[in-house]
């Protein structure tokens, strides 16, 4: 089957609003940029990893760019200023890799496999337990009642 031309192609439905959790401010400066991104990287592997891994088959390069995205997401949403950099990473990660919707299970693998990239840090409590009840609120929206993430298979050749 040969798929139609950009002018026939169905339009893609426009990014849903994303609604981020308060800040929470100091939480960059005293976890670190740098970490923070790290973790992001590593949170990205695990789901591609796992979970994921039938939805995120992507090459290299697409991968750094999604990890990118969802560093620049959770860094500028947690950090409170310049929120309009984390809605842009989200049109970005979207837009370039598709709906992000969740079933509560692989949300709940999501968030299991974030507090294990902070407990491997280690950090204090009081620094980790706040970025788990961000991420919790962030995903939150991403549920979609019996959503099932779509599976991508390779264009036949």
């Amino acid at each position: 089957m040969v798929p139609a031309p950009a002018s026939q192609a169905p339009p893609r439905a426009a990014c849903p609003e994303l609604h981020l959790p308060p800040p929470l401010p100091g939480i960059v400066a005293a976890v670190g940029e740098d970490e923070l991104r790290w973790l992001c990287l590593r949170l990205a592997e695990a789901l591609q990893a796992g979970p994921l891994a039938a939805v995120w088959q992507l090459e290299v390069d697409e991968f750094s760019d999604l990890a990118g995205e969802l560093a620049d997401l959770v860094v500028h949403g947690l950090a409170g200023r310049q929120r309009q950099r984390a809605v842009i990473a989200w049109v970005r990660l979207w837009g370039r890799h598709g709906p992000l919707e969740l079933d509560e299970g692989q949300r709940q693998s999501w968030l299991g496999l974030w507090s294990g990239q902070l407990q491997r840090v280690p950090l204090p409590a009081y620094l980790a337990r706040p970025l788990v009840r961000w991420m919790e609120a962030l995903t939150a929206q991403w549920v979609q009642p019996g959503a099932v993430l779509p599976l991508r298979f390779p264009s036949p050749a």
